[in-house]
């Protein structure tokens, strides 16, 4: 996963927690449940792009030792 990728899905997680924190500030315990489930969602992807992108890295080395 290249750096640039990893650093969008670092920055877009730490968003979601900081606006998770506003929405509980702010007494609006539904909009913070929004912001937690969309930080999952982020991290989710983050994480799955990851495993995705180093099995295909493993593929093509594996491909150019046979």
């Amino acid at each position: 996963m290249s750096k640039s990728l990893s650093l969008l899905f670092a920055i877009a997680s730490v968003l979601m927690l900081v606006f998770t924190g506003l929405a509980l500030g702010f007494g609006r315990p539904r909009l913070a449940f929004l912001c937690v489930i969309l930080f999952v969602v982020i991290c989710g992807i983050g994480f799955m792009l990851k495993a995705l992108f180093s099995r295909q890295s493993q593929n093509t080395l594996t491909k150019k030792t046979e």
